[in-house]
């Protein structure tokens, strides 16, 4: 039996979050150097940005209890907000500069974050918060009519829906406190951003890096779509194994190309480039 082995140099595999990963140097998370850049306007999100945006969304989303009851039957919490860590939660936009925002601050609380194709149509969508056991979904203003109606196929009622829907309503630039009357009666993004904020990520070091982190869907070419767990420990090493066959140069810029709700997109764009600390261009999908 002849044994091969690779050319390139054996690396160790970090056991840790995505988010502790791409934030592990002392200096990223105070770092002014860009880490997604808005291909349309133009506007920038910092490193320092992302992570300190990342951490108040955390803790809006497992703090935020819309009815101020404790939201308890049957000895079990209801699905909604606040979020509790090993939740799942549903990402469901286009590429856009708050996506990956809500992906890391997602991470950071310990969510189980699963991505949605941004074209589905209501019964695909139906069908993937029914499978994934999804507690709240995040959506993109425009994609919300999609949202509810199929959250009207599930037969969840007003007050749930309520409950478990957050619009994604915060541009980079705008100030995120501002009240959008055309959003009146919905949570929103800018309101879970307001109320605080982690002091640092839920960690998932050693054998807990085994712990799901995110879960994307097969495109259904054989009968309905199927969820694939990822493990943090599956991300992290992909990512840190490829860093030694990635040559890049300190002044590269990547392309978002690839749609962000994709497995390959959301490895590549949303996580390679900024555990690189490459900043991402996105562009529209």
């Amino acid at each position: 039996m002849k044994i091969y082995k690779s050319p390139y140099e054996t690396v160790p595999l970090p056991r840790c979050s995505i988010f502790s990963l791409v934030f592990a140097l002392p200096d990223r998370h105070q770092s002014e150097r860009p880490a997604f850049i808005d291909g349309p306007t133009g506007q920038v999100l910092t490193r320092k940005m992302l992570y300190n945006l990342s951490l108040s969304l955390a803790y809006g989303a497992t703090h935020f209890n819309p009815t101020g009851s404790r939201q308890v039957t049957g000895g079990r919490k209801l699905p909604g907000l606040p979020l509790a860590e090993g939740d799942v939660a549903l990402l469901f936009a286009p590429n856009c500069l708050v996506y990956p925002v809500a992906f890391y601050g997602l991470q950071a609380a310990g969510i189980v974050t699963t991505l949605a194709n941004a074209s589905y149509t209501p019964r695909e969508l139906a069908h993937q918060l029914s499978d994934s056991k999804t507690s709240v979904a995040f959506v993109y203003p425009t994609l919300l009519p999609v949202l509810l109606e199929a959250w009207k196929l599930l037969k969840v009622d007003n007050e749930a829906v309520r409950r478990r829907t957050v619009v994604l309503n915060w541009p980079v630039g705008t100030d995120a406190a501002k009240p959008d009357p055309t959003l009146s009666g919905w949570v929103n993004f800018s309101q879970l951003l307001t109320l605080g904020k982690l002091e640092r990520e839920v960690s998932f070091d050693g054998p807990r890096a085994s712990t799901t982190a995110m879960m994307c869907y097969s495109s259904g070419t054989t009968g309905l779509a199927k969820g694939v767990e990822s493990t943090h420990f599956n991300v992290t090493s992909l990512a840190t194994i490829n860093k030694v066959v990635l040559p890049w140069r300190p002044d590269d810029v990547a392309m978002s190309v690839l749609p962000m709700y994709h497995i390959f997109g959301a490895v590549l764009c949303t996580i390679y480039w900024a555990v690189y600390d490459v900043p991402v261009v996105i562009t529209s999908t």
